[in-house]
């Protein structure tokens, strides 16, 4: 849960996990904004950075560099056959700073329909190293 100092004082580890209830999935995944996709056997899909370590408890840790812009992708899916209404909550990773009109914090409310998915994105990026908790999402069914 911390960003954390690796070999080189160029990089820093963060620990990233999602969390969300039934019956929806939540996956968040980071990505290089300069770097978004790969071409494979001639087919073009999105590239995110790799897990350098398991982290335990469902989380990974990835590697940054200190003053690169990395953007973190949070993908919200209803996987039932009623209509969600939810609050989706996201954090930049403390010590991290927003990139790109980007937040520390924020809550969207989210409308989706049957099996539909809806994603976000938002950019950030570590000025120094040192400990940093990691980025987090979750969403609730929303109360009004």
């Amino acid at each position: 849960m911390r960003v954390a100092p690796c070999s080189s004082c160029a990089t820093t580890l963060l620990r990233i996990a999602a969390s969300c209830a039934l019956p929806r999935r939540c996956g968040q995944s980071y990505f290089d904004p300069s770097d978004r996709h790969v071409h494979e056997r001639g087919t073009r899909r999105e590239k995110y950075l790799p897990a350098t370590a398991d982290g335990g408890g469902g989380r990974r840790d990835v590697e940054v560099l200190v003053g690169k812009v990395y953007g973190a992708a949070v993908v919200i899916t209803n996987v039932s056959s009623e209509q969600q209404q939810l609050e989706v909550l996201l954090h930049i990773p403390q010590g991290a700073l927003p990139a790109s009109n980007g937040f520390f914090s924020r809550t969207s409310l989210v409308d989706l329909a049957p099996y539909a998915t809806h994603r976000v994105e938002y950019l950030f990026y570590f000025p120094r190293v040192g400990a940093a908790a990691k980025g987090e999402h979750a969403c609730a069914r929303e109360t009004v």
